[in-house]
């Protein structure tokens, strides 16, 4: 996705998490708002052979909280969050 997830989360409530194979083997997990996208996704993937999988997901903003023992706080300040 090219924009960060929480700020995608503000516009859309859902997504759809595609579960797709590689040619490897490997198994790819992607995050798409577009039904349209995924559901092309899955027929091309399904078309070669590999396994492919849909979920609805809902997408949840959480917010961050860093803990000043395990990160400095010159991080902190970097990513703009709040310090404990």
């Amino acid at each position: 996705m090219s924009a960060p997830l929480a700020s995608r989360a503000r516009r859309h409530d859902y997504a759809v998490r595609v579960v797709s194979e590689r040619r490897d083997g490997v198994l790819v997990t992607q995050y798409m708002t577009d039904l349209p996208a995924a559901d092309r996704k899955r027929r091309r993937t399904l078309e070669r052979g590999l396994r492919c999988e849909l979920h609805l997901v809902r997408i949840v903003p959480v917010g961050l909280t860093l803990d000043t023992s395990v990160v400095p706080s010159a991080v902190a300040d970097l990513l703009g969050s709040e310090v404990v």
